[in-house]
C-alpha cells in the first residue's frame, strides 16, 4: 500500500504515517524510491496498539 492508501486504511494523516514510517514504528518496504506497507503489519501494528480495558 503506498503512504495515501495506509493514511486512509489507518484514518490518519498522510504526513502521520510519514512521522510513523520515520520512527520505525511502522513496517515498511522501499521499493525504488517509494515507500511501500504490507496490510497484514499494519493489522499486526494495530493489535499492538490495542490499549486493554481495566479489570
Amino acid at each position: 500500500m503506498s503512504v495515501a492508501e495506509t493514511a486512509v486504511f489507518l484514518t490518519v494523516s498522510q504526513r502521520s504515517i510519514r512521522r510513523l514510517q520515520q520512527a520505525r514504528k511502522l513496517p515498511f518496504i522501499k521499493v525504488g524510491g517509494s515507500v511501500r506497507f504490507n496490510r497484514s503489519d499494519l493489522l499486526a501494528y494495530l493489535r499492538q496498539q490495542r490499549v486493554r480495558p481495566l479489570d
